[in-house]
């Protein structure tokens, strides 16, 4: 059994909304309210009227800044690979005096990784305003 916040407004809300789910769209929603602490429908409800208003939920933006911060891992981890690509580059061309042929994969790989960084430097900036 999950926990759940079970505070009810009052007065009642008196207009109902249907939803349907296939599984696993179904598990997703539960899932996130679970995260948020909250009921299925009351997430439902709360995450559509934030929407609705503009706003977005505190427990939303956890979980977005927590993905963010995983991807600024990852990308954390990719810096450390082009080093270690551009030592090698480097150690290769001050032995021989000729670029290596895996020279432009590196070159690749730090853009790939520049971009990967720009991007979620750009959402986090959008998110914390």
């Amino acid at each position: 059994m999950r926990g759940r916040d079970r505070r009810h407004r009052s007065p009642a809300r008196i207009h109902r909304v249907n939803l349907r789910f296939d599984d696993d769209e179904f598990d997703a929603v539960s899932d996130a309210a679970t995260a948020a602490g909250l009921t299925t429908a009351g997430y439902c409800a709360e995450t559509a009227l934030a929407t609705a208003r503009g706003h977005q939920r505190a427990g939303d933006s956890t979980l977005v800044l927590r993905a963010l911060a995983k991807e600024l891992f990852g990308a954390r981890a990719a810096v450390n690979r082009v080093g270690s690509n551009v030592n090698q580059v480097a150690a290769a061309f001050h032995g021989t005096g000729l670029v290596p042929e895996y020279a432009q994969a590196a070159i690749e790989l730090c853009l790939r990784t520049v971009e990967r960084l720009d991007s979620v430097v750009a959402e986090l900036r959008r998110r914390l305003g």
